[in-house]
């Protein structure tokens, strides 16, 4: 569906949170966009290393925390959070195909 993987530079998706549309922009590890989604992917993210001690929650959050540092570093990783994140993820471009 999104053609996102290791070598992704950078990627756009757009979809719905809370009702609202939104729009994320990932490159190289950062991402910009709407800011209280980004503040709510930082948490989901901080949320996800704080409970890998904890076995039950570690379960519900592997595809967060399986990542070896920062999630946000890994195009596929930082997708799966996004993801998470989202209400409905409407569109996933990486910007090699928006821009040709």
């Amino acid at each position: 569906m999104s053609r996102v993987g290791p070598q992704t530079t950078s990627f756009a998706v757009r979809g719905f949170r809370n009702g609202s549309v939104v729009s994320l922009t990932w490159d190289g590890g950062s991402l910009s966009g709407d800011p209280p989604t980004i503040d709510l992917i930082e948490i989901e993210l901080e949320l996800a290393f704080v409970a890998q001690g904890d076995p039950n929650v570690a379960r519900s959050a592997s595809s967060l925390a399986d990542t070896d540092g920062d999630a946000l570093a890994d195009p596929q990783a930082a997708l799966r959070l996004i993801r998470r994140v989202l209400d409905r993820v409407t569109e996933v471009v990486p910007h090699s195909e928006a821009h040709g």
